[in-house]
Order: structure tokens, then C-alpha cells, then sequence
């Protein structure tokens, strides 16, 4: 059954802003069963259905606020809300299509709003999707426009998009026409991203500090190596060069709180004044500790992640713009990966 979708001018309009997104109202109609009301806010997830059948006699929430929301698959909604019978498995999934398409508009500003930032926080997901006798692992990215660290006035926002695998021609296509700073891992299907012949123009790269100090704190938490002996398991090996470099890296995330939310002209001279110092003598503190470790060593390898990257992992200091982390991006996509979680998979599609 398709659903026939009408658009009128006047019934996409922007609304009172809700934490600082825009709202909007639009609505949906069915010839002859159904008529869809939706109410969208940056989470565009509220979607009322009335049936005109004689045997309904009232509106149920369903489909778009417990379908993305609470991870709930298609055929459990028809058994939760659509308690009357009246609509079938495929209607109710033909109503999901059709929500997504009539908030659509609403995606697309709020796209617009994103891409407009000079900075991205950028991130990608694991989830798993139903196929035909197996579950298919596809990928969720997002982009994070959040301008408050440096004092910007902009709303925050996110956006996502939906991929079958993990190509790089994917970030290629969802920034395409955009140029700017992008904090991000280390993934290598961000290369082409970050090339000097890149049109419009090359994007920046600018490192996750949280990521890398992820990398050594693994080899310097002695509380996780006292419960895995606890229960009997074997413990991770801990190493006191491992906890050194914990502190010096904390000495930095120290700082940023402190600049937190200040102009970006303040961010900077701050971090001249303060961080520069720190970063240089970290530098030179990994070389020559590194070089005394065997190349397989894993504090070996956790040095060399950053040490080949760190003209990217430098960049905060002369732009009071960048943070120090990707956090940013990693909290946007932490609902996902709760909802995965939470459901044997997610009947999502391209």
C-alpha cells in the first residue's frame, strides 16, 4: 500500500524553538484509512495515527517515537499500539517509510544548520540490520555542530546518516561541498578528506585527545587489573611509564576546563601561555621514552598513534576554536548504540 503524501506550503513552518532547534509541523494523509498527524522536533519523534474505521474509536501514539526512540522493532509496534487490528505489519511499516519522507524538509534545515559551522565533530557506529536469514552490520555516522566550548551563540545540533558498510566515499559524499576543521579518530576513510587537491578546499584534521589518552590509560588502570584478579581472570598488564603519561595528558584537559566556553581569542592565549609549554615537553618525553621500548611494546604503539599524527593533535594550539576531545560526536551517538543493544537488531534500510 503507498501512502500518498501532501505538502503544503503553509504547514512547514518554522515553530518556537525547543533547546534551542527549530520545530516544525507538518501532516501526512492516507485516501482512505488513516490520517497521520506529526509533530517534529530535532529529534522528530512523535507521530499520532487516527484510523477511520468505525472500529477504532481513539488515536494512538505509535511508529516514529517508539521506532528510533526505544529501539522498537516494526512488528512489536503492531502488537503494542495497533491493538484494534485495523493495520497490518505492512501498513505500519509503509507509515515509518512515510514518516521519515514528510520530515525530511525538517532534516534538511537542520542539515543546513550543521554544515554551516566552520568546525564538525565527526564519528561513525556499528548496527545491526535485519536481512533476509541473517543480520548485516552497517554503520550510522554523525556530524556535531557545538560552538558553546569557544562562546558561540549558534544552537548545537547533529545529524545522521545511514550507510550499508564504512567506505570512505561516504564522509566523502556527507561533507561534499564543505570545508572546515574536523575532529575526528583516526579513521582512514577520512584520508581523501584531508588532501591538499580537495574541492571546495582541503578540511583540517584535528585529533581526538580523549581517544589517544584512552589508548594508554588501558595500560595504566590498576583498578581494572585489581578486579580482573579479583574474580580470577588475568589481569592487564599495568606500566608506571603508562600512568606518567596519564598525568601530563590530564594536565591539558585541566586547562580546558578552565577556558571552557571563553571567546576563542581568550581559548588561545591561554593556551599559548600554558598548554604549548606542556605539548612540547610531552613531545619530547614519548621520543625518548619510546625509543627505549621494544617496537612491539604497547606503550610503543600507543606513542606512535599520536606521535604520527601530531601536527593534527597540535592544531588546538593555534586555534582557540578546536577541542580537545570528540566527545562531542561519541555522546550524539551513544543513544544509538544503547538502542542496538537493547534490540535483537534494527530493521533500518538505505
Amino acid at each position: 500500500m503507498k501512502l500518498d503524501i501532501e505538502f503544503a506550503a503553509d504547514q512547514l513552518r518554522q515553530l518556537p524553538s525547543t533547546n534551542g532547534f527549530a520545530r516544525a509541523q507538518l501532516r501526512l494523509k492516507k485516501r482512505q484509512d488513516f490520517v497521520v498527524d506529526f509533530v517534529g522536533t530535532a529529534g522528530a519523534r512523535l507521530l499520532w495515527y487516527q484510523s477511520r474505521n468505525p472500529g477504532c474509536v481513539e488515536a494512538r501514539p505509535c511508529l516514529v517515537i517508539g521506532r528510533p526512540g526505544n529501539a522498537i522493532l516494526v512488528g512489536r509496534h503492531r502488537h503494542r499500539h495497533v491493538v484494534d487490528g485495523d493495520a497490518p505489519q505492512h501498513l505500519v511499516s509503509d507509515l515509518v517509510g512515510a514518516g521519515a519522507a514528510a520530515l525530511m524538509p525538517l532534516f534538511k534545515q537542520l542539515e543546513a544548520h550543521v554544515l554551516a559551522a566552520s568546525r564538525l565533530h565527526g564519528d561513525d557506529t556499528t548496527v545491526p540490520v535485519l536481512a533476509k536469514g541473517k543480520t548485516d552490520t552497517s554503520r550510522l555516522w554523525t556530524y556535531v555542530r557545538d560552538d558553546r566550548p569557544f562562546g558561540g551563540a549558534d544552537p548545537p545540533a547533529a545529524v545522521f546518516y545511514y550507510s550499508r558498510d564504512r567506505r570512505g566515499e561516504h564522509p566523502a559524499a556527507h561533507l561534499a561541498g564543505w570545508s572546515g576543521i574536523l575532529q575526528a579518530d583516526a579513521f582512514g576513510g577520512y584520508g581523501d578528506l584531508y588532501t591538499a587537491a580537495r574541492q571546495p578546499a582541503p578540511i583540517l584534521e584535528a585529533s581526538c585527545w580523549a581517544h589517544s589518552r584512552r589508548k594508554v590509560f588501558e595500560l595504566a588502570d590498576v583498578e581494572a587489573a585489581a578486579r580482573k584478579k579479583a574474580h580470577g581472570e588475568k589481569p592487564n598488564l599495568v606500566y608506571p611509564l603508562a600512568v606518567e603519561a596519564v598525568k601530563r595528558i590530564d594536565a591539558l584537559f585541566d586547562i580546558e576546563r578552565a577556558i571552557n566556553g571563553l571567546s576563542p581569542g581568550q581559548r588561545h592565549a591561554v593556551r599559548q601561555e600554558r598548554s604549548a609549554p606542556l605539548v612540547t615537553e610531552l613531545e619530547r618525553w614519548m621520543i625518548e621514552t619510546r625509543d627505549k621500548l621494544s617496537r612491539g611494546h604497547d606503550l610503543t604503539k600507543a606513542f606512535n598513534y599520536m606521535l604520527r599524527r601530531w601536527s593534527s593533535f597540535t592544531r588546538f594550539l593555534d586555534d582557540g576554536r578546536i577541542c580537545l576531545s570528540n566527545n562531542a560526536a561519541e555522546r550524539a551517538l551513544r543513544g544509538i548504540v544503547l538502542e542496538a543493544g537493547s534490540s535483537s537488531s534494527l530493521t533500518l534500510s538505505t
